[in-house]
């Protein structure tokens, strides 16, 4: 009844998939261990597609937010990618 979640992935996804679903479990860990809090509050990770990250940003007010920590954001996950 039950089946192994790792055998499910593997018949669904590609390895280049899966190795990119892989990835975008380790930035939403990485989101996660961010000193400023009120920006995982108010912003959160909802895709990685293609070497690009999707974040939701609350309202505008922080979506501007993230457009001036742009830089800062990238440096911090090209490590992770």
């Amino acid at each position: 009844m039950f089946k192994n979640i790792d055998k499910v992935i593997n018949k669904i996804l590609t390895p280049d998939q899966k190795k990119e679903y892989l990835v975008y479990l380790e930035i939403k860990e990485n989101w996660k261990k961010i000193n400023n809090k009120s920006l995982q509050e108010n912003a959160k990770i909802i895709d990685y597609t293609d070497k690009t990250i999707t974040i939701k940003a609350k309202n505008p007010a922080w979506k501007n937010e993230l457009v001036f920590l742009k830089e800062d954001l990238k440096k911090n996950f090209q490590q992770t990618i």
